[in-house]
């Protein structure tokens, strides 16, 4: 059966049809620039005019519908296409609501071309007419497809964010001739058959009615769309009004990006600042997301995404890190992210700022590098004494992982994972304490001084502070483990013996203050003792100096190991010891006594790798007591050296303790030594002579000087008495300078040229100007060298023998000759001849004095002489007082002699050396003997 369309009808359903694209386009956009909140009613607004809208057009284009006999329209159906046209409507743009997309875009036009099919076919089957109604299928299904194909790619375009004019009008054609096409391809596909007319089943009304509600729904239509445009209109300029004045305000800004991100991410707006930065001019980022400006790794990771999502969660986001421009070069950039909420409280966008920081970057890396690559490890704290940053030292002093310290610990927190780190569990709260009292006391000293921080795993750190304008400090940290250890080191060497490991004088009168110091306030006793060794000097000389000191060390160990510590034991020097011993535990000075001698009295095996046999060691002790003999440590120490000494003198006893006596002793012994100093600014001294003659015939040969003191209250005191206490304290170097330049002079001025023979002490011996001082002495009298004779005593060059044999050859190199006098009484006499090359022996007068007594003496005078001749060396045998003396001496063919039986010791007048026939050095034997 033919039929056709009314054309006007069919037009102005078109043109129905195209205004409600539009408008439904015009809301949508509104939709789609609308924040989260608003969308939904945009989205409500365009279903109403997609639905009216299109159910309008359907019904207007079958009002021109064509057809043999009366047409009618059931009210019911015709109702519910409209609502099936809004509800579809409405379910579709439902789909773009929460998240927009070309997928959901697509989506919801298909959407609405189902809607549409629904609205067309539920109207198409409210015609009432005269007629039986056939479907063609493949026409109706492609009405579907028809509208679905225009449909889609419809809402594609109208949706996307950056949709120009052109586009939206395109997908407002599309999608009006989506709607067209499916109404008249429906129509095609509807065959009518002629019936007879039936009464309609339902409430019917005619083409007039349904023609004036049509016109109401288009006005309805138009003028809810309108109002729709004036509203969007209206919030486009407030839009446009505000983003005026944010571009104003963000073109501002040069030297920084300032853009707005959409929910989603995309850009929204640009900044001059963010050309500038970026290189991407407005256009041409406008509507791309920002994840453009990340590292390949960082899109890759979804960075970009997950910055967006943390950024809501907290609220703000804050960031460093690099960034890439358009030409693909990089830059260290600070990076702020808020998000931006409308009214209700829903998500509009991101604020984003992102500023240049790399020139801060490398300043900062400089910085970074000079902290750590510092020795000090730096902390600093803000004014609330909360740490801010710290170098890379601070752990590596420390041995913290890096990730140990962090900004805003406070100080129980810093000292938790610094100086408490490395202490016991059961110690932790304890040396946590103690740490923050060191931080208290640094933070708070005025003098700003380092404070010394001692670990328990034998660390040591020197904390410094300084406070900055703030109020804020800087703290360094510096290891001196090693310095202190060095410290330590250099202490312990300065204070104690590097032979025996025993503290040394000094060390050992401070530790004796503190213990006398204990001891006055406990009310105890306290005993100080001086310990010498026995012939330690024959030990070195037979055995050596590597024997003599294992014999040290080996009295070392042993006091300590005596004293149990009760006490401390120190090495004076040489092989002198001294201790002192608390005696509150109830023992007495004899138990100390005991034990003391008990250590110094042993022996050294001689399986021992260092000697080469047995020695037999021993010592004297003297003993005082505090406070009975003494308050101070000096006063101690003086009198238990004046019992020792008494010790030495007993062969009896090992020790002695100090009595009254012996300081009356001192006392006396110190008067004198005040006396000596004052002797020769007095001319107290004087100087005698005692002729040295020959055996053979009496002739005089020379003289020996020797000095008197005549004292101005004391008189005439002998040499055994103040040549000891001369040499003790060192006053024998001036008196014997002056003896020997006085001797000198008085030799120069006698008429015969006999020789002078001057006594030198050990002291003077090894004093190192010694042969200075003779040149000197024989260029000031004009003596002749060769008329002065030097006598020393084997002792003298025990004490130092490689300076005391220095010196004496020295002298004897000026023409002096040198004289060993008391021969056979001092240590090692043949070690002594074979050490140097004597002009002389002296016999010591004891062993004279003992021929008469038993013949033991006689032999080691004949030995003596004996020597003498095999060394082709003169001896000369003091102490002759008688002729059967002189008469021994010449039976053993002796070739000098002095004693009384020539002359006492007297001052020499001219007239006297005239009276002494001088000695012919050319004589035949005198020859031989020398």
């Amino acid at each position: 059966m033919s039929h056709d369309h009314n054309l006007w009808l069919a037009l102005a359903g078109g043109l129905i049809c195209l205004v409600t694209a539009l408008g439904a386009v015009t809301v949508l956009r509104n939709a789609v620039r609308a924040e989260e909140g608003e969308r939904g009613w945009w989205l409500a607004c365009s279903t109403l005019v997609i639905g009216m809208g299109f159910w309008t057009t359907h019904f207007v284009a079958m009002l021109g519908y064509q057809s043999p006999g009366s047409i009618r329209f059931l009210l019911g159906l015709t109702v519910l296409s409209l609502l099936a046209g809004i509800a579809g409507a409405w379910l579709s743009l439902a789909i773009v609501r929460t998240k927009l997309n070309d997928l959901r875009a697509g989506l919801a036009g298909f959407g609405i071309a189902l809607s549409t099919a629904a609205l067309h076919y539920i109207g198409m089957n409210a015609l009432v007419m005269p007629h039986h109604v056939a479907w063609n299928m493949p026409l109706a299904a492609l009405s579907v497809i028809a509208g679905s194909a225009l449909a889609i790619p419809a809402f594609i375009l109208i949706l996307r964010p950056r949709a120009r004019r052109g586009t939206l009008l395109a997908g407002s054609v599309l999608l009006a001739g989506s709607v067209l096409a499916l109404h008249f391809f429906g129509m095609e596909a509807m065959k009518l058959t002629s019936i007879a007319a039936g009464p309609a089943s339902g409430v019917a009304v005619s083409h007039v009615v349904l023609a004036i509600i049509l016109g109401i729904v288009a006005l309805v239509i138009t003028g809810w769309t309108g109002t729709l445009l004036l509203l969007g209109r209206r919030k486009d300029r407030q839009e446009r009004a505000r983003l005026r004045e944010l571009r104003l305000l963000m073109d501002g800004v040069k030297d920084t990006a300032i853009y707005m991100l959409d929910p989603g991410g995309r850009v929204m707006t640009w900044n001059e600042g963010a050309a500038h930065l970026k290189q991407y001019k407005a256009a041409e980022i406008i509507g791309e997301h920002f994840s453009r400006f990340y590292l390949p790794h960082d899109i890759d990771r979804g960075r970009a995404d997950r910055v967006l999502a943390q950024a809501r969660k907290d609220g703000v986001f804050r960031d460093f890190g690099e960034r890439v421009r358009k030409d693909g070069s990089t830059f260290f950039a600070s990076i702020t992210i808020e998000p931006i909420l409308n009214e209700r409280g829903k998500l509009h966008g991101y604020a984003k700022i992102t500023r240049d920081i790399s020139a801060i970057k490398q300043v900062r890396d400089q910085l970074d590098l000079a902290l750590d690559n510092m020795q000090q490890g730096l902390l600093v704290l803000d004014a609330n004494r909360r740490l801010v940053l710290h170098n890379r030292r601070v752990h590596e002093l420390y041995g913290l992982d890096s990730d140990t310290l962090k900004a805003g610990m406070n100080i129980r927190d810093i000292c938790a994972n610094t100086l408490g780190r490395a202490v016991p569990a059961d110690h932790f709260e304890s040396s946590i304490r103690s740490a923050r009292i060191i931080y208290q006391d640094l933070l708070s000293a005025d003098d700003q001084h380092p404070i010394i921080a001692e670990s328990d795993n034998d660390m040591v750190h020197s904390l410094a502070a300084r406070q900055l304008d703030d109020g804020g400090w800087v703290v360094t940290i510096d290891d001196v483990t090693e310095r202190q250890k060095s410290a330590k080191r250099l202490e312990y060497m300065a204070t104690h013996d590097s032979l025996t490991g025993l503290p040394n004088r000094e060390r050992f009168y401070e530790l004796m203050d503190e213990a006398l110091t204990r001891a006055r306030m406990r009310d105890e006793a306290l005993a100080v003792a001086i310990l010498d060794l026995d012939n330690f000097k024959e030990i070195n000389d037979t055995h050596g100096h590597s024997a003599g000191d294992f014999v040290l060390r080996d009295v070392a160990m042993r006091l300590e190991k005596a004293l149990a510590g009760r006490g401390n034991g120190a090495r004076l020097g040489g092989d002198e010891f001294a201790v002192f011993v608390s005696l509150g535990d109830g023992a007495t000075i004899d138990d100390i006594a005991d034990v003391l001698s008990e250590a110094l009295n042993f022996s050294v095996n001689m399986d021992d790798s260092v000697l080469a046999e047995s020695i037999d060691c021993a010592g004297s002790i003297g003993l005082a007591l505090y406070p009975e003999d003494g308050a101070t440590g000096r006063e101690l120490m003086i009198n238990a050296d004046l019992a020792m000494y008494r010790a030495k003198a007993s062969p009896l006893r090992s020790w002695s303790r100090f009595l009254p006596e012996m300081d009356e002793e001192m006392r006396e012994r110190r008067s004198l030594q005040a006396d000596l100093r004052l002797a020769m600014d007095r001319n107290e001294f004087d100087i005698v002579y005692q002729v040295q003659c020959a055996v053979s015939d009496g002739r005089v040969l020379g003289y020996e000087a020797l000095l008197r003191w005549n004292h101005a209250t004391l008189g005439e005191i002998p040499p055994t008495e103040f040549i000891g206490p001369a040499e003790e304290s060192g006053l024998i170097l001036p008196i014997g300078e002056w003896v020997l330049r006085r001797v000198c002079r008085e030799a120069a001025s006698w008429a015969n040229p006999y020789k002078v023979a001057v006594n030198v002490s050990p002291v003077q011996l090894v004093q190192p100007n010694l042969p200075d001082i003779v040149t000197e002495a024989l260029l000031d009298a004009g003596l002749s060298p060769s008329r002065l004779e030097i006598e020393i005593t084997e002792s003298a060059i025990i004490s130092d023998k490689l300076r005391a044999l220095h010196n004496l050859r020295r002298i004897k190199n000026l023409g002096v000759s040198v004289a060993i006098d008391d021969f056979g009484t001092g240590y090692s006499s043949l070690d002594t001849l074979s050490s140097f090359a004597f002009d002389k022996i002296k016999i010591d007068r004891s062993f004279l004095m003992g021929v008469k007594k038993d013949s033991h003496s006689r032999n080691i005078v004949k030995a003596v002489l004996g020597l003498g001749r095999s060394l082709n060396l003169p001896v000369l045998a003091e102490g002759v007082e008688t002729e059967e003396d002189l008469e021994l001496l010449r039976q053993e063919n002796c070739h000098e002699a002095q004693g009384y039986l020539f002359g006492r010791p007297q001052k020499l007048s001219s007239s006297d050396l005239a009276s002494h026939p001088q000695a012919d050095d050319t004589e035949p034997d005198q020859r031989k003997s020398a």
